[in-house]
């Protein structure tokens, strides 16, 4: 008996930290893999190294955002069984662990120099500038979130020295905030006062164009203008000219878009997060995007 309760308290200790959240920091690797650098062992070392640091800070983040929101959730259907709601792990507990969270993210930072040190800080204070400040702020809590998920990029850039095309990082910014304008839509439409009360669904539908538009721009601008490790993707074609081969994914960027606008606009059900990692058509757009990709940055190239 004594196991098994040693046992179910490690799981909410795992619950608590939420390491499926972990694969949105894959966006580390985006600088080396969109310059041809992948299979630099080096380069794909360190940007390995930044990837566990900004994982490691990422369940801090959740930890502190259970242990602020905990009398919230415990009315929230869903949230009220997180574990720090739920009382399976105390407040005392989860900042104990918020604390061993933060030093060993920064420990694991100090291995590549300060500039991924300072793009690790920079990250935490603009994840708890929206937590106490800016997250009630209509507007600023959309702009403040995308900032979050850009600075993703900067970190693996910071841990590398690679850089990408502005084209590129505008894209992530575009597509932050369709993701952060399409949680709020999709949170509106079943019916959370939070979401009511501070936008309307005109207001959300129009954001809502305006990104999904802006994403799907810089994308293709970035197909055809980029300049970065090669200058240009370009592949000699069939006929013996040039052609700009990365123009053959934004297929699949659009209908990711499409897909993504669809489930927002009529699954009114289950939690947000959930609803997209487990929607098949979405997951293949991405998964196909991302193989054609590698084909042609490491096979036509």
């Amino acid at each position: 008996m004594k196991r098994g309760i040693i046992s179910s308290y490690w799981v909410q200790l795992f619950i608590l930290l939420r390491p499926w959240q972990w694969v949105k920091n894959i966006a580390v690797f985006i600088p080396i893999v969109f310059t041809g650098n992948l299979f630099v062992p080096v380069l794909f070392t360190q940007s390995l190294i930044a990837f566990c640091s900004l994982c490691l800070l990422s369940s801090s983040h959740y930890v502190m955002n259970d242990i602020v929101d905990c009398k919230r959730d415990t009315s929230d259907p869903i949230r009220k069984f997180r574990p720090i709601a739920a009382g399976t792990i105390p407040i005392s507990v989860g900042l104990v662990t918020w604390v061993i969270l933060i030093i060993s993210s920064i420990s694991i930072a100090t291995h590549l120099g300060t500039p991924l040190i300072i793009a690790i800080v920079v990250y935490a204070i603009v994840h708890y500038l929206l937590l106490f400040f800016f997250r009630h702020m209509t507007i600023i809590d959309i702009f403040v979130l995308a900032i979050g998920y850009v600075l993703r990029l900067y970190i693996g850039e910071a841990a590398t020295g690679v850089h990408v095309s502005v084209w590129l990082i505008l894209s992530a910014f575009s597509l932050a905030l369709l993701v952060a304008v399409g949680k709020r839509r999709y949170e509106h439409m079943q019916k959370k006062e939070v979401i009511v009360d501070r936008y309307s669904v005109k207001l959300l539908d129009s954001y809502v164009t305006v990104f999904a538009t802006a994403t799907f721009l810089s994308y293709v601008y970035y197909t055809f203008l980029s300049t970065f490790a090669f200058e240009s993707i370009r592949v000699t074609g069939f006929s013996g000219g040039e052609r700009k081969w990365l123009m053959v994914t934004i297929p699949f960027v659009l209908y990711g878009i499409m897909r993504f606008l669809q489930r927002i606009y009529t699954d009114t059900k289950g939690y947000f997060q959930k609803a997209l990692m487990t929607d098949i058509p979405l997951l293949f757009s991405i998964s196909a995007w991302g193989c054609v990709l590698i084909i042609i940055l490491y096979v036509l190239t």
